[in-house]
């Protein structure tokens, strides 16, 4: 017989909820206040020293004015302190948590996460911070980006103050602290679902720099046919496991592990290049030694700029199933100079070189395993004309794909027939097969003939002995098995189906 809680017990837990809902609501409107209040300094010193506030009289007033705000601000912890002190429903769930903490297991981190709380209160699930197993074994440094070493130049300074400053907030926008507040409801209500509606699993980790991850898993092994199989998911720059794309894997049966960038919901840090290198180490090492998957088992899945994090694991994680990059570029700084005015150029070339070098195509050249790349036919953010597919820079990422891949088969031929083929979208494929007599049968047999001799070898020998034509060929035939069209903007849901159709290639 199962258990049901009574009605007085379900009114109890709704009423500590929504009494620890109010709480925090109270703390993010003081952080985002602070935040604010943060980048108008400068405005208000201005506004200050205008108005004469810097003689001697006006520093007399400036100084009562800020023991005034001291003053109310001991207040209110005063006040909180004594509301919590006499709050019993407070009270009653502080006990429960101690008490949970103090016995903490599986069962009990179940029963926690059924709680809504700060989650800087959650206990640590996964850690690598003082690790001395792991120390020294990871692909990156995790140190962060110290100021004395990433300083060269005049320019180059200017880089480090504006990407410390405004222009990672550009670049990662769901690390502004004043958007995770207005969409932390949805995000409350997402993981609600992922944990309630799918039976998934919350947990908290620690990378090697000392940041937080608000990790979801959602365990399939035993149930689906898929189950064995684990698809990590890596977001996009505004992008949420609580409402991203974890759902399109979950449909297919698999397990599936989501988490947030450094910054991102709850978790900690700011996503800087080296603070994601670390989250998906840890991300990746939680997979394999606390869950218990083999990279052979494991599939990265990204979505916009998740794919630099994904493709930087598949370098340093050679071994996983495969890769899948949903609307992902190849670098960002064509994008990145696009979004700005041209006369900023020389320092949006310098900021992004020297320190937010989101490259995807150099590291996931380096990978050798199964690659798809789903391009969006529609897509507003990726291509550098909206409206001309030529321009999505994930052509330019299969590219370079095939230039490590494939060497023998890149010609400047070959290359003007790739770039005829990316110019058009899915429904006139067949028009630029038909003009270079593509017969996609057989060149799978050959191509499958190869692989079966020589398995995966890169870079390939594959087409060293082939005439123009024959390479031209393989080249479109290729394309069309390591890219997929989806006819859709940036930010719509994948289908199940555009994720389950990639080839191992």
């Amino acid at each position: 017989m199962g258990y049901y809680p009574s009605r007085k017990i379900l009114k109890n837990f709704e009423k500590l909820n929504n009494y620890l809902r109010m709480q925090r609501s109270i703390q993010r409107k003081s952080i985002v206040l602070w935040q604010v209040s943060l980048y108008a300094f400068p405005v208000i010193v201005y506004t200050v020293y205008k108005r004469g506030y810097f003689s001697t009289e006006g520093q007399i007033l400036l100084l009562k004015l800020g023991a005034v705000g001291v003053l109310t601000l001991f207040a209110a912890f005063v006040l909180r302190a004594f509301g919590r002190a006499t709050n019993t429903t407070y009270l009653r769930f502080n006990e429960k948590y101690r008490s949970i903490i103090a016995n903490y297991n599986h069962n009990a981190k179940k029963e926690l996460q059924t709680y809504e709380f700060d989650y800087s209160f959650w206990p640590v699930d996964f850690s690598l911070k003082n690790n001395e197993k792991y120390k020294g074994k990871t692909a990156t440094s995790c140190s962060g980006c110290p100021f004395t070493k990433s300083i060269t130049s005049p320019s180059s300074l200017l880089g480090y103050l504006a990407i410390h400053s405004f222009g990672i907030k550009m670049i990662y926008p769901g690390s502004i602290t004043t958007l995770n507040y207005l969409i932390k409801n949805n995000l409350d209500v997402g993981r609600k679902k992922l944990i309630e509606d799918r039976n998934s699993e919350r947990f908290k980790l620690e990378t090697a720099d000392s940041n937080q991850l608000d990790v979801m898993f959602f365990d399939q092994r035993g149930k689906t046919p898929n189950g064995s199989t684990l698809v990590i998911c890596t977001e996009g720059n505004a992008g949420f496991y609580e409402i991203g794309i974890m759902v399109t894997p979950m449909d297919l049966g698999y397990s599936v592990l989501g988490w947030n960038h450094p910054g991102f919901g709850c978790s900690t840090g700011t996503p800087y290049v080296d603070a994601e290198k670390c989250a998906i180490d840890t991300v990746l090492q939680f997979a394999l030694q606390k869950l218990n998957f083999i990279p052979e088992h494991i599939i990265l899945f990204g979505w916009s700029i998740g794919g630099f994090a994904s493709s930087f694991a598949a370098t340093n994680y050679p071994d996983v199933r495969a890769v899948i990059l949903d609307a992902t570029f190849d670098e960002i700084l064509p994008l990145a100079v696009k979004q700005m005015p041209k006369f900023l150029e020389p320092i949006v070339n310098v900021t992004i070189r020297d320190h937010s070098n989101l490259d995807v195509a150099s590291y996931l050249s380096q990978y050798y395993g199964p690659i798809l790349l789903i391009r969006r036919s529609e897509d507003e953010i990726i291509s550098l004309t909206e409206g001309d597919i030529s321009t999505n820079r994930g052509n330019h990422l299969l590219l370079k794909i095939f230039q490590t891949r494939y060497p023998h088969l890149m010609t400047n031929e070959t290359e003007t027939a790739l770039w005829a083929w990316f110019a058009v979208s899915a429904h006139k494929k067949d028009l630029i097969y038909a003009k270079y007599s593509v017969n996609l049968e057989a060149c799978k047999i050959e191509y499958d003939a190869y692989k079966n001799k020589h398995r995966r070898q890169y870079p390939s020998s594959f087409g060293e002995n082939f005439s123009t034509c024959q390479k031209i060929q393989m080249l479109l035939y290729l394309a069309s098995i390591y890219m997929n069209d989806f006819p859709s903007s940036h930010c719509t849901s994948l289908p199940s189906s555009m994720f389950n159709s990639f080839a191992l290639i």
